[in-house]
């Protein structure tokens, strides 16, 4: 599995077993005195006349590049330790060898879970703890079976502009035309349906997980929670992408500007990296009374004369990065791009196997327009998930590919060049969506998938945003 951003430590049943690399924590000093005698006697019985290690030295933070060079080794070899410790040692006693047990009757057999998919406890991380040199990683004592992923990039590891072939991991991503040299990663989290007071733990956990794209709007009302994750995070404001939407009904120049400035304090930042024009026509519908019209001044022209100035005053001063559009058709943007003085970065859409827009997309990239994807494994107005995940070439390819049919379909996106922004509350499901950097899929599985084509729309109750005037 590729390696998640932002932490150094180790994986184990969808989890990372450490504290940022910024905020590493330290061992209580007995446990550290124990490892330093532990090597000093190791280092004293040597002949190569290396010098003892340092008395007092306490855990330092392991940095991309100096884990590049040794922990891969050390790692090995402490785990290998861990095994054959776990192997030596007896029942009823601690892996120190101290007497765990009083008697010398073996501890009881713990009783079975039937469960097979709970995760079991296991004795590794308090050996771990143990066995860790210090400055390598202090694990928390956690449940979960064998640890599968040693992961060692830095927090404050830089978005990096790289082709999406060469992509290796959430930090990886596209600088943006006229974005003043702002990388966009190609994989980031949405949250679209996470209500007001319950987005925070899932934004928070992504971003210590290693996404550094969140996409929010307006009208999601969960700004707040996911401003106070970035707070919270430890990952550096630079290093984080945050994009937000201008509600329907605030269509219009005046209104755009107010909206703006409520979702800055929302969010608590200093500037937001694409703002978004969130639909190309006026709000209608519930809760509204039938017939009525929100903004109630709204004409077409407003679109582009009114909301996209606002929006160019917004990048002119600074307070946003780049400017895009949401549920746009190549009608509004050849309208938009004929009037505009800055241009349309980004146009985020529908888009999945019952809905491969394919000329929309062949003209944003003829247009430099990067499109990035809502609904890439259903979407949330509908329970179409499980339809997507049965559909006979993404199960194919997940089964060739050894990959979960959610891993499948965000590759399959990312092969056509559509950046995807998935969304779930499960941490599980947080770290699955994030592993889809180290496979590819052939140009037959990916041609396979677009014969799923339906042209069937779920978000916006399958209303073509082509319709709109």
């Amino acid at each position: 599995a590729p390696q998640p951003v932002g932490y150094t430590g180790l994986w184990q049943a969808g989890r990372c077993l450490m504290a940022p690399t910024n905020a590493v924590r330290k061992r209580p000093a007995s446990a550290l005195k124990q490892v330093e005698n532990r090597n000093a006697a190791s280092h004293a019985s040597r002949s190569n006349g290396q010098s003892k290690r340092k008395e007092g030295r306490t855990p330092t933070t392991i940095t991309a590049t100096v884990a590049a060079q040794r922990l891969a080794t050390s790692a090995a070899r402490l785990l290998n330790a861990v095994d054959s410790k776990q192997k030596k040692t007896k029942p009823g006693h601690h892996v120190n060898g101290r007497n765990s047990n009083k008697s010398s009757k073996a501890a009881p057999a713990p009783k079975k879970n039937n469960d097979s998919s709970a995760p079991k406890k296991s004795k590794r991380d308090k050996d771990l703890y143990t066995l860790a040199e210090p400055g390598t990683f202090i694990p928390e004592p956690a449940d979960g079976g064998q640890c599968t992923l040693l992961c060692t990039l830095d927090a404050a590891q830089p978005l990096r502009s790289i082709s999406i072939p060469k992509a290796r991991a959430l930090i990886d991503g596209s600088t943006l035309p006229g974005g003043r040299g702002l990388t966009m990663p190609y994989v980031g989290f949405g949250t679209y349906k996470l209500k007001k007071g319950e987005a925070f733990a899932p934004v928070l956990k992504a971003l210590q997980y290693g996404y550094r794209l969140v996409d929010t709007a307006q009208i999601y009302d969960n700004e707040a929670d996911v401003g106070r994750a970035m707070q919270m995070c430890g990952v550096p404001r630079e290093n984080l992408f945050v994009e937000t939407k201008v509600w329907r009904s605030s269509h219009g120049f005046d209104r755009t500007l107010k909206a703006f400035g409520q979702s800055m304090r929302k969010l608590a930042v200093d500037y937001v990296d694409l703002y978004i024009i969130h639909w190309p026509g006026a709000k209608t519908g519930w809760p509204l009374p039938r017939g009525a019209i929100s903004p109630p001044d709204w004409t077409p022209k407003m679109r582009d004369e009114g909301t996209w100035r606002a929006m160019e005053k917004l990048y002119d001063e600074g307070k946003v990065k780049a400017i895009g559009v949401s549920n746009y058709s190549i009608r509004h943007l050849r309208s938009l791009l004929k009037m505009c003085r800055v241009r349309p970065v980004v146009n985020q859409v529908e888009f999945h196997p019952w809905l491969v827009q394919s000329e929309l997309l062949e003209f944003c990239k003829k247009e430099n327009i990067i499109l990035q994807a809502y609904a890439s494994l259903g979407s949330g107005d509908v329970t179409s998930r499980a339809d997507f995940f049965a559909l006979p070439p993404v199960m194919a390819a997940a089964k060739a590919h050894e990959r979960t049919p959610a891993q499948v379909l965000l590759r399959w996106a990312l092969e056509k060049g559509v950046y995807v922004i998935p969304k779930s509350k499960s941490e599980d499901r947080i770290v699955e969506n994030s592993c889809v950097f180290d496979f590819k899929l052939s140009p037959e599985e990916v041609a396979a998938i677009d014969s799923c084509h339906k042209d069937h729309r779920f978000a916006w109750k399958h209303k073509d945003p082509d319709t709109c005037e």
